[in-house]
């Protein structure tokens, strides 16, 4: 008898536990559901901090990095942007990308970053404050010497072409003698563009070293190729390194 009552009373336990649980379960269907299916009740949470990336120059970029988040809850999270100079929002700068301008010079750049998701209520954290510092100058190629580098022809300087462009360029001429160890300024020339060459001048190389300035930006300088001066006086004549070229 003890051998055939056993299993019987197991297989009723099995059935009674059964039926607890659905019971449970439809006692609570929403409760299961949120649980597996439904948003994070956390809500959006900001994990890194947003930062102003890049070094922020006067007629440079700056670009927001909006950090990390719990994109593993909210797969699909989006952002808005607002840029802050000195604490205060700057008006229509609301792209990822700024540009500061020369009345943005030493001030200090936030961007406050604003998450959103159908699913939670948005969630603003502002970055931490970059100073804003002086632009740099781009130069496609260097400057250059041209003309008639001869006795009896002027040397001119070509700056060539800055981005952008400068307000002010300066020029100082460089001379070494043929019997000279090093370079010497001509502050006679000091920010003329040409150069007459005399007799004297014969055998010499010459260079120039270029500079421009424009406010809100750090000065700029560039040496041009160096060239020797020719001896033999060649009006008209065309030279290539400093040597007159008949068939040029």
């Amino acid at each position: 008898m003890s051998s055939r009552t056993t299993p019987r009373l197991s297989n009723a336990a099995v059935i009674l536990v059964a039926a607890l649980g659905l019971l449970i379960a439809s006692m609570f269907p929403l409760t299961a559901a949120a649980a597996t299916d439904g948003p994070s009740p956390r809500g959006l949470v900001n994990e890194i901090p947003p930062e102003v990336g890049g070094v922020p120059r006067v007629r440079g970029y700056a670009y927001a990095n909006y950090g990390r988040w719990n994109h593993s809850e909210y797969p699909d999270i989006e952002f808005s942007y607002q840029w802050l100079v000195d604490g205060e929002p700057e008006a229509g700068a609301t792209d990822q990308m700024f540009e500061p301008r020369l009345r943005h010079l030493d001030a200090m750049l936030q961007v406050a970053v604003t998450a959103h998701h159908p699913d939670a209520d948005p969630v603003q954290v502002v970055s931490a404050a970059k100073r804003v510092y002086p632009g740099v100058f781009h130069q496609s190629m260097p400057p250059t010497i041209y003309g008639f580098v001869i006795v009896g022809g002027s040397a001119k300087v070509q700056p060539r072409r800055w981005t952008p462009r400068p307000q002010s360029i300066e020029y100082r001429w460089f001379i070494k003698r043929p019997d000279a160890s090093r370079y010497r300024p001509l502050p006679r020339l000091r920010n003329k563009k040409e150069f007459p060459l005399r007799r004297r001048h014969a055998g010499s190389r010459i260079k120039v070293r270029v500079i421009v300035s424009r406010p809100g930006f750090h000065k700029a300088r560039a040496w041009t190729p160096r060239r020797t001066v020719g001896w033999s006086r060649t009006n008209g004549v065309k030279t290539i390194n400093g040597v007159p070229c008949h068939t040029c």
